[in-house]
């Protein structure tokens, strides 16, 4: 029986709602999935649903014995990132999320790569628009920069108004059982 789960959780035989076939570990659990924020709510990620309470029950088992899974899938948030980029909407959403659930981030891997080393090259992060007519850069505003354009609010006037900081908006510090991550040590990652 195991050696069965195992090779058909590695076997692309769950459907989504577009009838396309994957692994169950390619999508989240349904009950995980719930829970996710607004701009990560993607329906590539979800497998099908069932309209019987029953039905949707038991494949909902299945797809625990499958893998589905229930962290963050890694390529969902390049997908959003690249979303964010097209569509100039819902950067803010996303870095909260992530400040919000640092730990599960911190060490996620994209394409063998720490995924904040992966989205480095990319400009998804929200910067703000300043308000003073003294202190501005000498480049055009945008809406998103990548992360080693941007200095962190406090650090705006340091700077003597040079770079664009990132958005007041987003918040990036967290505290939970496990410690404290810092505004400084989440915008080290990124």
């Amino acid at each position: 029986k195991d050696n069965l789960i195992s090779i058909l959780s590695e076997s692309q035989i769950i459907i989504d709602g577009d009838c396309n076939l994957k692994a169950a570990k390619d999508y989240y659990h349904p009950d995980f999935f719930s829970l996710l924020p607004n701009v990560l709510q993607d329906d590539k990620y979800l497998p099908l649903k069932f309209e019987d309470e029953t039905t949707q029950k038991k494949w909902s088992d299945l797809l625990v014995d499958f893998g589905a899974s229930t962290k963050i899938i890694p390529e969902h948030i390049v997908t959003t990132v690249q979303s964010i980029i097209d569509d100039d909407q819902n950067s803010i959403d996303l870095l909260n999320y992530i400040s919000n659930h640092f730990e599960w981030f911190e060490n996620m891997k994209y394409d063998k790569k720490n995924i904040f080393d992966y989205l480095a090259d990319l400009a998804w992060l929200p910067a703000e628009n300043p308000i003073s007519d003294f202190l501005n850069p000498e480049d055009k505003y945008k809406k998103l920069y990548k992360p080693s354009e941007l200095i962190l609010r406090k650090d705006y006037k340091i700077a003597g108004g040079a770079h664009y900081s990132l958005s007041s908006k987003v918040k990036l510090s967290k505290k939970d059982e496990k410690g404290e991550f810092t505004e400084k040590d989440i915008a080290k990652n990124l």
